[in-house]
């Protein structure tokens, strides 16, 4: 995980995942799914226990967040239609998809120190697509595009 963070050159603060619900949660492709189902339960259940006692002001916030999401998730009918995303910088075109999908839950840093065993684990995030990069497309000038003039004869029958 620190090559992945090193080669990119971000640091763990950039990184969040989602927690998305049922019916958007279709929308969420395979590889872009941390976990899936009951196990989402378990973890907001984790990280609520963890930041309970504590005051600062950023944990204040998190805990209102997944006090949120927990109620949101004793409104589910059936778990499997929940997923917990993989990690997304929040400079990358995916973020703003999946934002608008789902939940926000935790930046890197704090999913790290809460769930220890992912920090090995450079599985955690996404893949980084891009519909276009900047660099790739070719770019024509005005003056080289050219136009032939193309003359139809009165009684000519365009349909033909």
């Amino acid at each position: 995980m620190d090559s992945f963070l090193a080669e990119s050159g971000d640091t763990v603060l950039n990184y969040e995942n989602f927690v998305v619900f049922d019916p958007t949660s279709q929308r969420i492709e395979n590889p872009d799914i941390l976990i899936r189902g009951s196990e989402v339960r378990t973890r907001c259940q984790r990280i609520l226990e963890t930041i309970a006692g504590r005051e600062s002001l950023k944990e204040l916030i998190l805990l209102n967040r997944i006090q949120r999401i927990s109620m949101m998730l004793d409104l589910v009918r059936e778990d499997e239609g929940v997923v917990m995303t993989k990690f997304l910088n929040r400079v990358w075109k995916r973020y703003s998809y999946f934002s608008n999908l789902g939940e926000n839950l935790l930046d890197l840093e704090t999913f790290l120190e809460i769930f220890p065993e992912y920090k090995a684990n450079a599985n955690i995030f996404a893949l980084r697509i891009d519909d276009e990069d900047e660099d790739d497309v070719e770019v024509v000038p005005q003056e080289k595009v050219s136009v032939e003039e193309v003359t139809v004869p009165a009684d000519t029958d365009i349909d033909e």
